[in-house]
């Protein structure tokens, strides 16, 4: 047989030398005479047919067409395929129980533990082992304990140990667990050529397995996988969390966005999303409605809700459809927070500070900072100062919003003070609880740069990169000088060439101020006009609690959650909170955290802070469409008892895949081609030795 006959019409090209011996040629030498010049040439005159000189030529010439043309067709014996194995009354079956999420909707699982005892007293199954599987396998029983069990209890055994299982949270790998059981066949057989062995599959087969596994996976002969059928409830919607629109208008209210999956199957075409509270199914907060007819889907924007009794809501409910299973995910709301700016100036006047700062925070996305500005001539708003981390002081101040600040600074606050004049100093005194700082304002003799940066403060941090790292383009046409010695326990952040301090970080309590002795505004520098004022904002956030950069908070049950990137890789202690209530301790904080068993709210506590991250269904869990024996036959799973005949295409298929495996284990088509090699080698011998034979003629007419 031949795997590639076509190739095959490559013999065609056996004429090439047919030809090439029967086509006449001249001579291969000419001597010229002067005598002749001026007389008309003539041909000679053929006075016999043409005829084939060296046959033995010919015949090595065609041999080799023919030995190349059969080699590259891929000749194989097919008497010399491994024979199937025999049928034995020996028989070693391995139960594949489906435990993934899918398998939680009504009814199915007590389906599956039907379906497996009454698959065990149909007939007898031999040595058994019980595997059940969702995105791992877990063993329940084992050859071994089902060979020591006494055979009359043996079923039972498997019942009870089956009853002590629940479905979980977990996606589907059913690809892994399949070569997982055929393995486990392939260990625990005795005698492997006498053994039969199967595989019973009970599952739901939904449309979301996972099944890449079984694409380079070879299969023992003799092993015959065997559906169980399942009764799986019509339909099913399912609701996905998305990344935030990167091109949202930056005024929008926050939001989150859906997407929300309806089956091909489905019985329903109205589904609503809205958000849950702690317990219970009652929506808390606004209710978005989607026309999603079956097979389709939609995507929505869930507005978070502004104002809640209680803690903000992180669960997100989906109704109108049957299948609860899927029907509520968990999402962490955009967080959003406030940066309160103290000043005298007009929101709109564009030469002030004001004006840059309200356009560099960020205003809509997974972190959004508002920009809140009082008249300092006014009370100050507890309630303002209580969800600011974040205060910049402009202008001086009196003695109520003095001591407002002092206590946001006990509680862990920053305050910003940017010395726009010389009197400013009493207020940073007061804010620090000492005496007036001396502040007097500087002569720069036309601009000053900055000369001096702590890149290991971690206000500069971000900048330490030395892509990063220029700052001296940036003129400073202002600032006032001041003592960091009269400043208790200051650390200056950066200096001006001059060596005056620039900004200056001074610990107040459990907070902090940050000293800024020239504005970032035009009239005293070129800080906001440069590419480095968005950043160096974004770092005054996190470094008073105010914004925190972009981390993962959406994981699938079963992900590994890498905790080192949520500490910043500090080696620090870290307690994990899990949903319900239970606590993980890991003393380093760096291994992932794999623990991620069901959905829910997910916190990790440390030192420096508390960081959020969910865990939701897998979504493929949500496509519960089934799936056809075709496609598991086309991925070469041995299908047996309990299935439809397989087509034609697919028999087809399976053909083709067993003649490459037995063209792949012969290698005919070596041997063909070195003995294309060696007829060449033979066929340049004798044109050698012809050639030397023949004698020169030259033709000369008169």
């Amino acid at each position: 047989n031949f795997l590639a006959p076509l190739f095959f019409l490559g013999a065609l090209a056996v004429a090439a030398p047919v030809l090439f011996h029967l086509v006449r040629r001249t001579s291969r030498e000419r001597v010229p005479f002067g005598s002749l010049m001026f007389l008309r040439p003539s041909p000679p005159r053929i006075d016999r047919r043409s005829r084939i000189e060296h046959l033995l030529l010919l015949l090595l010439r065609a041999l080799a067409l023919l030995l190349l043309a059969a080699g590259f067709s891929r000749p194989f014996w097919k008497d010399l395929a491994p024979p199937a194995e025999p049928p034995s009354a020996a028989r070693n079956t391995v139960v594949l129980v489906d435990t993934s999420a899918s398998m939680r909707r009504p009814g199915l699982w007590e389906a599956a533990r039907t379906a497996v005892d009454r698959e065990l007293r149909r007939e007898d199954p031999g040595r058994v082992a019980v595997v059940t599987f969702d995105r791992s396998t877990g063993m329940v029983l084992g050859f071994d304990e089902w060979s020591r069990a006494a055979p009359g209890e043996r079923r039972d055994l498997v019942s009870a140990r089956l009853s002590a299982v629940s479905p979980g949270w977990a996606g589907t790998d059913l690809g892994a667990a399949l070569v997982t059981a055929a393995d486990l066949l392939a260990e625990a057989a005795e005698d492997a050529a006498a053994a039969e062995r199967r595989i019973l599959l009970v599952s739901d087969l939904q449309e979301g397995a996972r099944l890449d596994r079984l694409q380079t996976h070879e299969w023992h002969p003799g092993v015959r996988v065997i559906p169980v059928p399942l009764t799986a409830p019509a339909g099913n919607a399912g609701v996905q969390v998305l990344a935030a629109a990167p091109d949202g208008p930056a005024t929008e209210s926050p939001a989150v966005r859906l997407r929300l999956v309806n089956s091909p199957d489905a019985t329903t075409e109205r589904l609503s999303v809205g958000w849950l509270g702690p317990t219970g199914d009652t929506p808390v907060g606004p209710v978005v409605e989607a026309y999603v007819p079956p097979g389709q889907s939609r995507v929505v924007a869930l507005p978070v809700p502004e104002a809640v009794e209680g803690p903000m809501p992180t669960r997100v409910g989906l109704s109108g459809d049957g299948a609860p299973f899927d029907n509520v995910i968990h999402v962490v709301p955009p967080a959003r927070s406030t940066v309160l700016y103290l000043g005298r100036e007009a929101a709109g006047d564009a030469r002030q500070p004001r004006y840059f700062l309200g356009r560099a925070l960020p205003a809509a996305g997974r972190q959004a900072v508002d920009l809140v500005a009082p008249d300092p001539a006014g009370a100050p708003d507890p309630a303002v100062l209580a969800r600011s981390p974040v205060s910049v002081v402009a202008t001086g101040l009196d003695d109520r919003w003095i001591a407002a600040l002092r206590g946001r600074l006990a509680s862990g606050g920053m305050v910003v003070v940017l010395l726009r004049e010389p009197s400013m100093g009493a207020t940073l005194g007061a804010l620090l609880g000492t005496a007036p700082i001396p502040t007097a304002e500087a002569s720069t003799g036309g601009h000053a740069l900055l000369g001096e940066l702590d890149f290991r403060h971690p206000l500069l941090a971000p900048f330490a990169d030395p892509r990063y790292s220029d700052f001296t383009r940036i003129h400073f046409w202002r600032h006032r000088r001041i003592d960091p010695a009269a400043l208790p326990e200051a650390r200056v952040v950066a200096r001006f060439d001059g060596g005056d301090p620039a900004w200056i970080d001074v610990p107040a309590g459990p907070g902090r101020v940050v000293v800024m002795t020239s504005g970032w505004h035009p009239e005293d520098s070129q800080l906001a006009l440069s590419t480095r004022f968005v950043p160096l904002m974004i770092s005054l956030l996190e470094l008073g609690g105010g914004w925190q950069a972009p981390l993962p908070d959406q994981f699938e049950v079963g992900d590994a959650v890498p905790v080192a990137r949520f500490t910043g890789g500090t080696g620090e202690p870290v307690r994990i909170r899990l949903p319900d209530g239970t606590t993980v301790e890991d003393p380093t904080g760096m291994a992932p955290f794999d623990a991620t068993r069901a959905p829910g709210v997910y916190r990790i506590e440390w030192a420096r802070a508390t960081n959020r991250f969910v865990v939701n269904v897998p979504a493929a869990e949500s496509r519960t469409a089934g799936v056809a024996g075709d496609q598991l036959e086309a991925l070469g799973v041995p299908l047996g008892d309990g299935t439809a005949a397989p087509s034609a295409a697919v028999e087809a298929r399976r053909e083709a895949r067993a003649a490459a495996a037995t063209e792949g284990r012969q290698k005919l088509w070596r041997w063909f081609l070195a003995a294309t090699v060696l007829v060449l080698l033979v066929e340049t011998a004798a044109a050698a030795m012809a050639a030397r034979r023949t004698t020169t003629v030259t033709e000369v007419t008169p």
